[in-house]
């Protein structure tokens, strides 16, 4: 894929969109201080949004990202949602909490984990699919009547790292580990977000629902605490395996992205008026990514029913629209 030139800026899209931002309710999954959901919150929270929902695992990161918030502009409500992603119960405790309160303008499913050791949730599912992406696909299918109330948006924070793995539907679980790659894993988790995104918007499209996947700007924060110790050696294994892969980043020098770079494309996604020509796209830049930039594996109406059909299989649960 190719990057767009010059990155858009977060701070002058909230600043654009300060308007439709004023008095939205918006939901955001994964929202630890120093990560991308964090900093999505403390750039829109300025342009006076109506309500900020936190969803996340641990309550304590959650309540001092709360004061920070609070902070930047008192005036604006929040709430903490407790929702551990590697839990259905607790996936399912937290949209019975989220449908017995107010309508939702805006999901964002950022939340996510990314390489790590080989390691099985308790619902038996490798735990990167079930945390990027199965868990997500359960909340936001269980809470979707409070998005579409207001006809709202949900943005599926994927990654480029979708060129690491196609969804892998007779093997997900890697063998009980023993086929595990953490970057294929990841990979596996990414595709099925862009596949979800696109699968979500054919089926509730009309119903006036708009549904997003997007890459991201890269930047270190707290998702890649398993390879932090060591940046030099995890970069440049990701450099030989896109070399192994084909894949053009692995010929290419690597630059991280500014916090406000990163995050834009968060905004764009979540508030841009004309994105909605754009149902069911991959965004990276804050522009829809074109088909021939795109990986096979993400692309077309056969590989989402398929990623819908074994997500559903996964949750335990069919959702008919």
């Amino acid at each position: 894929m190719t990057e767009t030139s010059p990155k858009a800026n977060a701070v002058d899209l909230v600043t654009k969109y300060a308007d439709i931002i004023k008095g939205k309710t918006i939901l955001v999954t994964g929202v630890s201080p120093g990560g991308l959901g964090a900093f999505f919150l403390e750039t829109i929270i300025k342009a006076n949004p109506g309500l900020l929902i936190l969803a996340g695992r641990n309550r304590s990161k959650g309540e001092e990202e709360a004061k920070k918030l609070s902070e930047i502009n008192p005036d604006v409500e929040l709430r903490l949602l407790d929702l551990d992603l590697a839990s259905y119960a607790s996936v399912r405790k937290a949209a019975e909490v989220v449908n017995a309160g107010p309508n939702i303008d805006v999901l964002v499913n950022n939340a996510a984990l990314m390489a790590g050791p080989y390691r099985k949730t308790e619902d038996g599912n490798e735990n990167q699919f079930q945390s990027n992406h199965l868990s997500h696909f359960l909340f936001t299918n269980l809470i979707i009547e409070k998005v579409l109330a207001v006809n709202g948006r949900v943005v599926n924070v994927s990654s480029d790292g979708c060129r690491y793995g196609r969804v892998r539907y007779y093997d997900y679980n890697f063998h009980d580990g023993e086929s595990y790659h953490q970057w294929i894993a990841y990979g596996q988790s990414k595709t099925a977000q862009i596949l979800f995104s696109a699968e979500l918007a054919r089926r509730l499209g009309k119903r006036g629902l708009l549904s997003l996947s997007i890459h991201p700007g890269s930047i270190w924060t707290n998702l890649g605490q398993s390879i932090k110790d060591d940046h030099e050696a995890s970069l440049e294994a990701l450099h030989a395996m896109d070399r192994q892969l084909g894949n053009e980043v692995g010929w290419r020098d690597f630059r991280f992205d500014s916090p406000m770079e990163a995050i834009a494309t968060h905004v764009y996604a979540s508030f841009d008026p004309d994105v909605k020509e754009h149902n069911g796209a991959f965004l990276r830049y804050c522009k829809p990514c074109p088909p021939e930039d795109m990986h096979v594996w993400t692309l077309g109406e056969l590989e989402a029913r398929k990623c819908w059909d074994l997500s559903e299989k996964l949750v335990g649960q069919k959702f008919e629209y």
